[in-house]
């Protein structure tokens, strides 16, 4: 792998990426839909730029302006000499739109200056006084690259009033005098209310790549000295793309990519007490995986937020979702996320928000960004955009994974749903299976246990049979293909309650008859309730309470899991809700 450039490395990372995939994938893999396209978070003029590696904020600690979106990028022209400053970018209304309130150049002077790129920035807005620097004081750390000299240095600017102005600080961290690299400034507060920055660094000849950090007593202007992080054997390994999120206990936890491991840049996990001393640099942590065996590989983020449980959520996306048991990437590529509702311990699947359109960097450097409360997950990436080969940046914002959830379709997208077959359109507030084969879209968190589920659903084929899956877990692309429940009803006028069980035929628990038979083209009201080894199934017609048909079973088989709808032909579906 090439350490003399980024650019290198990143073409090298995709091509053994691209590799891997081939390597990962039966011959006919395909992936699972889009979930709904993002919103821009900057228009490019010239399609020859190109944005990576987003970070946003939102502002707590700024009085009347708190709430307001501070977001920046990585943002260049590939194969030019051309200058290009990071933008920094706001929006008043939770990010529908947003206006550039500054621009933030290369901080040193001289000849060949200013250096041409501006990567992988990293904002922080100072929760509490730092040095002689209040809460609410915003600082930048970013890396300035200039490829003729091979020169990186890790600049950090700071701006007193929201991000409207910037002060240039200085040069943190620079590449060697022999023209090694560093990479990927990340900046955090530790428990003692000092400043710290963890960083790439590929200057030690020990190691291809390691973690690095350092630290600062007063907001940034001086530095303590280097540190390992993660500098583990053998040497070829490159554990990079450090990112540090601090949990309610007080604890701290750092993701980062793994490039070298045995089958992909493996999401690795490790914990601090303090947010200094992470332990032995030799020690890489753990590798999160669900019950159903995934794991995410390539460009990780994590981070903490509130809602999901009574320890809140932590969250960890990932460019790639690989089944542990083959191995193989699954149907949930550049949409898949793990979430944790136990700090940690143990790990389940969800969705992200949407899923970026395929470009020269997709997902490289997203982030996720929780909503004050934690019921809504922003997600901020690299993604295709219009007349470009060159990726733009795109957020986007949603309930994925936590209880109480509705979907009713309104806004005329679908966001956090995964459609593993089928063909499905959205419109007049419902969404439409319109294929005859039927299709499966999937929604939530695979650590939903105990709870009930509706939804309206219309059979629109003779032959049809439609409805709700749940705790659905290790899902493949087929209607049938997952560990879970169904409740469908048909023209044949039926109820039927019944299992799937990964690749093999379904097994019917309960089935009755429905009162008057399903009426084509009619609406229903579908529910299911899963409470502990009990699960059953109710059906009504739209605004009426009268029970058309009920069935019950008691199955111990799958006791978590997402919900879904499903079809064997053309439905229609509505206006679902999921709570406890």
């Amino acid at each position: 792998m090439s350490t003399s450039s980024k650019r290198g490395r990143l073409i090298v990372a995709v091509l053994a990426l691209a590799a891997a995939a081939v390597l990962l994938q039966p011959a006919a893999y395909e992936q699972a839909a889009a979930n709904g396209d993002g919103r821009p978070i900057h228009e490019f003029a010239d399609p020859g730029d190109k944005g990576l590696a987003i970070r946003t904020l939102r502002l707590q600690h700024a009085g009347r302006e708190n709430g307001t979106l501070i977001s920046t990028f990585e943002h260049w022209k590939p194969n030019s000499s051309a200058s290009v400053p990071y933008l920094i970018k706001r929006s008043t209304n939770d990010g529908r739109s947003w206006k550039t309130i500054a621009t933030v150049e290369d901080g040193q002077s001289g000849e060949g200056r200013p250096s041409p790129v501006k990567w992988t920035p990293s904002l922080l807005e100072l929760p509490q006084r730092i040095g002689r620097y209040p809460a609410g004081t915003i600082l930048l750390a970013g890396l300035v690259w200039d490829p003729a000299k091979a020169l990186a240095e890790v600049q950090v600017w700071r701006s007193p009033d929201h991000g409207r102005s910037w002060k240039y600080v200085g040069v943190a961290q620079q590449s060697s005098a022999d023209k090694r690299p560093i990479w990927e400034p990340f900046l955090y507060v530790a428990a003692n209310g000092k400043l710290v920055m963890h960083f790439s660094d590929e200057r030690d000849p020990a190691h291809s790549q390691k973690l690095s950090q350092i630290v600062s007593p007063d907001g940034g202007d001086r530095w303590g000295p280097v540190t390992d992080v993660v500098a583990a054997p053998p040497q070829h390994l490159r554990p990079g793309m450090p990112i540090v999120t601090r949990l309610p206990n007080g604890r701290f936890v750092l993701s980062y990519e793994l490039v070298g491991a045995p089958i992909a840049a493996d999401a690795m996990i490790k914990e601090s007490t303090d947010g200094i001393n992470w332990g032995d640099p030799a020690d890489l942590g753990r590798r999160p995986q669900t019950a159903d065996h995934r794991y995410l590989a390539s460009y990780p983020y994590v981070v903490w937020a509130p809602g999901g449980g009574p320890r809140g959520q932590l969250i960890l996306s990932a460019g790639y979702s690989i089944d542990s048991r083959e191995p193989k990437q699954t149907p949930e590529q550049l949409q898949s996320a793990l979430v944790s509702y136990d700090l940690g311990k143990t790990w389940h699947r969800m969705h992200l928000p949407f899923k970026p359109k395929e470009c020269d960097g997709t997902l490289w450097g997203a982030s996720l960004l929780p909503s004050k409360d934690g019921r809504q997950l922003r997600l901020d990436s690299p993604a295709g955009r219009p007349g470009s080969t060159h990726c733009g940046v795109f957020a986007g914002q949603a309930n994925v994974g936590t209880l109480p959830y509705r979907a009713d379709f309104s806004a005329g997208d679908d966001p956090g749903w995964v459609r593993y077959s089928g063909t499905w359109s959205v419109g007049a507030g419902n969404t439409y299976v319109q294929s005859g084969a039927g299709g499966k879209s999937l929604v939530g968190s695979t650590g939903w246990n105990d709870y009930r589920a509706a939804t309206d659903v219309t059979v629109n084929g003779a032959e049809s049979t439609a409805g709700l899956v749940f705790r659905v877990t290790d899902p493949e692309l087929a209607p049938t293909s997952q560990d879970g429940y169904f409740a469908t009803i048909g023209a044949d006028g039926k109820l039927v309650l019944g299992r799937n069980a990964h690749q093999k035929a379904p097994v019917v628990l309960a089935t009755t008859a429905v009162k008057g038979g399903v009426v084509v083209g009619a609406k229903y009201r579908l529910t299911v309730v899963a409470n502990g080894a009990r699960i059953g199934a109710e059906l009504r017609a739209v605004g009426s309470e009268r029970i058309l048909a009920s069935v019950r079973a008691t199955d111990s088989a799958f006791r978590n899991g997402n919900i879904g709808l499903v079809s064997s032909g053309q439905a229609a579906f509505g206006n679902i809700a999921v709570h406890r």
